[in-house]
Formats: C-alpha cells, structure tokens, sequence
C-alpha cells in the first residue's frame, strides 16, 4: 500500500501537470525518487500528444516508458488499427502523424497527415501538394485503399477492398491494375496473374465459383494463346485459345476416366480432324464437326473390329466397310448406326461373296458387343 508521502508525491505531480502541458527537464530529478509504479501512475495523466512528445525530448532517462504510455494512450484511441496494412512498412508515430495532421485543400502539403476530399478521406504522404508515397483513401461508397501513391493516383503496390469484399491486391500503374496482382470477387471468382490497364494480359490463374479453372495466357482480357482448362469433373483441356474460346489444330481434352481426345477445336467445339482414344480400348480418328463425329473416319474396337467409313451426326451413315478380327468384312451402306438396305458379305476363309440385306436396329452399339455377320433369314451354314 502506498505511503502518504508517496501520495502526496502523485498529488503534487497532477499538480504540476495540470499547469504545464509537457514534463519538464526539471522535474526528471523529482522523477527519480518516485517508485516505478508511481512514475508511470504520471505518465498514465499525460493525455496530449504534444505533452508525450515534448516530455520524451527532455526525459531522456524516462524515454521508453514515456514512449510505451504514448503508444498504448494512441491505440486507445483506434489510431492503429491501421498498422495491418502497412506490413511495418511504417511505425506507430507515422501512424499517429496521418490522424493529427489535418490539411485543407489550400494548404501547401508536404509530408503526412489527412485530407478531406470530395470522393473520400485520405490519411498518408504527400509531396508538393499531390498525394505521393504511402497512403490510405476511404472512398464515399466505403470502398478503400491501401498503397503507394504517385502524382494523385494509384501507382506501385497497393490493396483496393470494395464493399461487396471484393478485393485486388497486387500493382498499380496510373490508378488501374498493371503488373503482378491478384482479385478475389464476391461471387467467388478468383484470378491471379498479369494486368494490363485493367485488363487481365500476360500469364494468369482464374478460377470459378464452381472451381472451373483456367490457368494460361490472356490479352485484353480473354483467354488468348496458350493454356489450360479444366473444369470442376475433371475433365481438362490443353491446347491455344483464341477469343476466349477454344481453338486449336491440334490440342488435347482428357476425362478422368482415361478418355482422351487429340485434335482440332473451333470455337470450344470439337471440329476438324482428331482422335478420341476411349478408356476401353476404342479408338475413333477421323473428321469431326460440333463436337461429333462428321465426315470420312476410321474407327478401330478393343476387340479388332474395324470401321472404314462416313460418320453423320456422331453415328455410322452412308458407305462403309468393317472388318472382323478374323478378316471376313462386310461393305455396304448404314443409317444411324445401324446396317441399312443391300451390302456385299465376303469371307476371307473362303473368298465367298454373299450379297446381304439390312434392316439393323438404329445406334447398334459395335463397341459392347461383336456384331453379327448375318441377317437372322441368312444361313451361316452355306459359308462353310
């Protein structure tokens, strides 16, 4: 417990603080015999910037502590909740200087403090009466930013939070995104790479919602040159862009089954001349068109069954020849997948000819099952 000449001590301090706004020199002596806690009990009464600065320019023996009561008597106040955007890029008292510093718009500005602006308030650096070096802009829409600044504008590194908790972290140039950075939206999207005048250029990473992605190259904002897409069921694409769209001669698509297509693209369509290799063993090359198979193709079974022949709307249609593992093959004309009207049967064990008509069911499925080699009227038998 404090003795009474310990707190007449403290009373003649409050005293002597009460009529002189900062410590002087000549009390440090007075300091001295005062007990830790009952020095620090004085500076707990210091409640004015300038008395805290004044006092640690005297107080050089009690200049820590001084220091330490300023900064927690700032804190009080809210004056650093701000140091998390700086990164230690800046101390307390520059902190401080940005919330007691207050310019108007007639004043020379040189150095930190605040300005009131018509779209905002801004706390940081200025510099021949232009906002230059560090800084922090509260837009009138509660949008902010967090950043380097050159003539008025956005230029260098910087943080832009909108309300909606979007947010770009990454360079300026010139008050738009230019360089390295990274925007996170509020629905979700995210993308992180080149910028060019606000416009997503160079090497990028976007990703969905939905956690579609596509990590490649961009110009003016689209998906242009060389990259990759993948979408959320794993189904990836490699291969150039063109107009935000996939384009390519020669690219590939692979399904996480083991499915994989290699070939051409016009406009995110599958479209020219490719190979689709299936999973099973399967394998179609030949033309395509809108993403089915279309034009003059050779499609080869797991099992050695082989078509030559027309594809039309993703199914054997027109003229065509398949061919069994064991060499016997049939040439004739199908529809919809299926053996249609007359063809010509030939047996390579025998070098027979048989003429045969067709009425097969549409989309007969060649790849689950090894087709017939005749019609149910024809007797195999007489090919013996």
């Amino acid at each position: 417990m404090a003795s009474s000449t310990d707190m007449a001590s403290v009373v003649s301090c409050d005293a002597y603080l009460a009529s002189k706004w900062y410590v002087c020199s000549r009390a440090e002596g007075y300091f001295a015999v005062l007990t830790n806690d009952l020095r620090k009990e004085v500076w707990v009464r210091i409640n004015c910037d300038k008395a805290f600065a004044r006092a640690m320019c005297v107080n050089k023996r009690w200049r820590k502590e001084l220091e330490e009561q300023w900064r927690e008597w700032v804190q009080s106040r809210g004056f650093l909740d701000d140091v998390r955007y700086w990164g230690g890029k800046r101390d307390w008292k520059w902190l401080l200087r940005c919330k007691i510093v207050v310019y108007k718009a007639e004043d020379q500005k040189d150095g930190v403090g605040s300005l009131e602006e018509e779209n905002g308030k801004y706390e940081g650096e200025f510099k021949n009466n232009l906002k230059n070096g560090l800084g922090k802009k509260v837009f009138n829409d509660g949008s902010v930013y967090v950043g380097e600044w050159k003539d008025n504008m956005k230029d260098g590194e910087g943080t832009y939070l909108w309300q909606d908790s979007t947010s770009y972290v990454g360079q300026w140039k010139a008050d738009k995104y230019h360089g390295f950075g990274k925007k996170v939206w509020s629905d979700g999207d995210a993308y992180e790479g080149g910028w060019k005048e606000d416009k997503k250029a160079g090497q990028g990473h976007y990703t969905w919602a939905n956690k579609d992605s596509y990590d490649g190259e961009w110009s003016e904002d689209q998906q242009e040159g060389l990259g990759s897409f993948r979408w959320s069921t794993g189904v990836e694409y490699r291969g150039q862009f063109r107009n935000n769209m996939r384009n390519d001669n020669s690219a590939a698509l692979t399904w996480p089954n083991g499915d994989r297509y290699q070939g051409g693209f016009v406009d995110n369509f599958i479209q020219g001349y490719g190979t689709y290799s299936h999973a099973s063993g399967d394998t179609y090359t030949g033309e395509w068109k809108g993403s089915q198979r279309h034009g003059s193709a050779r499609y080869v079974y797991q099992y050695g069954g082989t078509f030559v022949g027309y594809f039309l709307h993703d199914e054997r249609n027109g003229q065509g020849t398949f061919s069994w593992p064991d060499g016997d093959r049939f040439e004739g004309t199908w529809k919809d997948g299926g053996r249609v009207g007359t063809g010509v049967f030939q047996s390579k064990k025998s070098g027979t000819l048989v003429e045969q008509w067709w009425d097969e069911r549409p989309h007969a499925n060649y790849a689950e099952s090894v087709p017939s080699k005749f019609p149910e009227e024809i007797d195999s038998m007489t090919l013996s």
